[in-house]
C-alpha cells in the first residue's frame, strides 16, 4: 500500500463534501448515451474494484478504461466521491486515480466516460468502505547511531499510528540473519534492543502484527557495522610538543594514537603538520585531531540560559571539525571541553544543546569520511556529571565511537581503585562507545611533579582492570613513556 498526498491540480467542482448515505444509483437512472447505439463507434468500458481502506489514510482510487480490452489512454474521466468531483485523464493504461482520505463510513464513487467521436459513453459505481483501524508506521527512530564489531549498540524502532502519534505496548519483530529479537513500544513508540554484531552490512527487517485498532506496518534497513578499533593506548600531544615526539620510540612502546592539538596547523602549516602524521602512520599511529569545543580562554556556553542553542558558536567549530575531517590523512576528531563550567544546571537544556553539537559533529564529520574516529573527553563524575557539565554519557555514546573519561585521580584525591571502579562504571553506562581511560601523568594541576613509571603503569593496570579498550595519558613532556605492550589489553 502506498501513500501519496492530494495532488493540488486536481480539478475539484465540489467545495462541501459530506458523508454519503443513499445506496447508489441503478445505471439506467444515471444520464449516459446510448451505449453502442451508432455503429461508426467502438464500445467501452469503465470498472473499478469495490475498495476498503482506513480512517483517515490518504488512499487511491483507480478507474479503468477499456474498448474491447485495449487500454485508452488520454480520455476525460468524471469521478464523484463524497460529494466532490474530479476530472481526470486515462494514463498509458488507461487509468485515471484520484487520492481521497475520508472518515468511517461507506461511500460511492460514480465516475463516468462522456464517449466521444471515436468512442461511446460509459459509467460504473463501485462502493468504498472506510474502517476505523489506524495505518501504522514502523522506521527507524535514528539513523545516526554509529556501530562497531564487537560493541554493543542501541538500535531503535518507533511506532506511530496515520497522525504520528505514537503507539505504546507493542510487539515488535526484528530479524537479522537468522536471529530474531522481541521487543515492547515505550510511551514514546519506541522499541529498543542491542546488537553486537561483526563487521558487514546487514539487511534488519521489522514488523508489527497490528490488532483491533491499529494496522500491521513492517519494513527493512540495511545496517553497516564498522571494523573493530586498535587498542586505544596513547598520548594527549600539545602544538609546542609535536616535533618533539620520538615516534619511533613511542611505537616500540606499543603506542597506538596520538591526540594531537589542533593549534598545530597554525604554529607549522598544514604541509608540515600532514608530513608528520605520514611518519606517525608509518610507525603504525593513527592521528586525531585534538579540538577544544567550548572553551577559548574562558568557557563558551552550548546555549543560553533560557536553553537557545548557541548555533553561531556550535556551527563555527562544526566548520573547523569538517575542514580537519576533509584532510585524508587525518584519522580522527577529538572533542574536548565538550561541556559546561560546572554551572550546566543554571542553563535551561544544557545536556540537550552538547548532545545536539556531538550528535551534528559527528554526522557532518562521517559525511565527508565515514571512517573517522569520533571521540571526546569528559568529565569523571559518572552521576553528577549531567546536572554540573551537561555531558550526557548514555547519549554521546551513541554517536561517538569513543568516550575519554578523564579519570585524574591527583585531582580528585582518590586511589588507582577508584580508577578501576570509575572505569567500570562508563563502561556500564556507555550505548556503544568504547572507553579508553584517560589518566593524569603527574600528581595533579597543582603539581605537576611527573608520576614514577611504577605508579603510572599501576594506574594503568587498574584502568585495564575496570576493563578499558585503552589508555590515553595526559600528557606527552609531563609523563614517564609506559611500555604498552606489558599491558596487554586486548580489543
Amino acid at each position: 500500500m502506498s501513500v501519496s498526498a492530494i495532488s493540488a491540480s486536481e480539478n475539484v467542482t465540489c467545495e462541501n463534501p459530506t458523508l454519503v448515505d443513499e445506496t447508489p444509483l441503478l445505471e439506467s437512472e444515471m444520464e449516459s448515451e446510448d451505449i453502442g447505439a451508432d455503429g461508426n463507434k467502438s464500445t467501452t468500458n469503465i470498472s473499478a474494484e469495490d475498495k476498503t481502506s482506513h480512517v483517515d489514510y490518504t488512499d487511491k482510487f483507480t478507474v479503468k478504461l477499456t474498448s474491447n480490452g485495449t487500454p485508452l489512454a488520454n480520455k476525460n474521466i468524471i469521478i464523484t466521491l463524497n460529494g466532490v468531483t474530479y476530472n481526470k485523464a486515462t494514463n498509458s493504461n488507461g487509468e485515471a486515480t484520484i487520492n481521497f482520505k475520508l472518515g468511517t463510513g461507506i461511500y460511492y464513487a460514480y465516475y463516468s466516460f462522456a464517449g466521444d467521436e471515436n468512442y461511446t459513453a460509459s459509467n460504473g459505481t463501485s462502493k468504498i468502505t472506510v474502517d476505523s483501524v489506524l495505518v501504522t508506521s514502523l522506521n527507524v527512530y535514528d539513523k545516526d547511531i554509529t556501530y562497531r564489531e564487537g560493541l554493543k549498540s542501541m538500535f531503535q524502532l518507533q511506532l506511530v499510528d496515520i497522525h504520528g502519534k505514537p503507539v505504546a505496548n507493542q510487539n515488535v519483530i526484528i530479524k537479522i540473519g537468522k536471529k530474531t529479537y522481541t521487543a515492547k513500544t515505550n510511551s514514546k513508540g519506541i522499541a529498543t534492543v542491542y546488537l553486537k554484531l561483526k563487521k558487514g552490512t546487514y539487511t534488519i527487517t521489522y514488523s508489527f502484527a497490528g490488532n483491533s485498532n491499529y494496522l500491521a506496518s513492517s519494513s527493512s534497513y540495511d545496517l553497516k557495522v564498522k571494523a573493530k578499533l586498535a587498542v586505544g593506548n596513547g598520548y594527549w600531544v600539545n602544538k609546542w610538543d609535536m616535533k618533539k615526539v620520538k615516534l619511533k620510540k613511542l611505537s616500540k612502546l606499543g603506542t597506538k594514537h596520538i591526540f594531537l592539538l589542533h593549534t598545530v596547523f597554525d604554529k607549522y602549516g598544514k604541509k608540515t603538520v600532514v608530513k608528520w602524521i605520514n611518519k606517525a602512520h608509518k610507525y603504525g599511529m593513527k592521528v586525531h585531531i585534538w579540538i577544544s569545543v567550548f572553551y577559548k580562554g574562558k568557557f563558551i556556553p552550548a546555549c543560553s540560559k533560557k536553553g537557545v542553542y548557541n548555533y553561531k558558536h556550535i556551527n563555527k567549530i562544526i566548520k573547523q571539525i569538517k575542514y580537519y575531517a576533509s584532510i585524508k590523512q587525518v584519522d580522527g576528531i577529538h572533542l574536548d571541553y565538550l561541556r559546561f563550567a560546572g554551572n550546566a544546571h543554571k542553563y535551561k537544556n544544557a545536556a540537550a544543546a552538547v548532545n545536539y553539537f556531538a550528535k551534528k559533529a559527528c554526522v557532518e564529520a562521517r559525511k565527508i569520511n565515514p571512517d573517522i574516529i569520533m571521540s571526546a573527553a569528559v568529565m569523571p563524575e559518572l552521576n553528577d556529571m549531567k546536572y554540573y557539565y551537561g555531558q550526557d554519557v548514555p547519549t554521546l555514546s551513541k554517536y561517538l565511537d569513543v568516550i575519554v573519561p578523564m579519570i585524574y585521580k591527583g585531582n580528585y584525591h582518590a586511589s588507582s581503585k577508584w580508577i578501576k571502579k570509575t572505569t567500570k562504571a562508563f563502561i556500564k553506562k556507555s550505548k556503544g562507545s568504547l572507553i579508553w581511560s584517560g589518566l593524569q601523568t603527574y600528581k595533579s594541576d597543582s603539581n605537576i611533579k611527573k608520576l614514577s613509571y611504577k605508579s603510572l603503569f599501576k594506574d594503568a593496570k587498574y584502568a585495564k582492570a575496570g576493563g578499558a579498550k585503552g589508555v590515553v595519558l595526559f600528557r606527552w613532556g609531563l609523563t614517564k613513556y609506559i611500555n604498552f605492550k606489558k599491558l596487554k589489553i586486548n580489543v
